[in-house]
């Protein structure tokens, strides 16, 4: 497989595509290395290759979105609608004494 960072046409080629096609390289490369015999398996490589991996993961898997945003309940705990009820029920009883 050979990697192709040039556009046949006239949009641009983005650098996170480029990155994701050197990751998918560089995981082909991994995966062959892995299974390659004992004496040909290169240790050095392997290494090398599962620290550029885990930062290009990092990278191109990046989301910068805060935490917080996902969580809907906006940093109270979560509460059930029969605990919103009666909740709400006690604080009309409450109101009335």
């Amino acid at each position: 497989m050979k990697l192709i960072f040039e556009s046949d046409t006239s949009r641009p080629v983005f650098d996170s595509f480029r990155l994701e096609l050197m990751r998918k390289e560089l995981r082909e490369i991994s995966e062959r290395n892995e299974k390659a015999g004992q004496m040909d398996h290169d240790y050095h490589l392997a290494d090398c290759l599962d620290e550029v991996l885990t930062l290009l993961d990092n990278y191109l898997d990046y989301d910068p979105t805060p935490q917080f945003l996902y969580d809907n309940s906006g940093g109270e705990p979560p509460v059930t609608m029969a605990e919103m009820h009666e909740n709400s029920r006690q604080e009309k009883i409450e109101a009335r004494k």
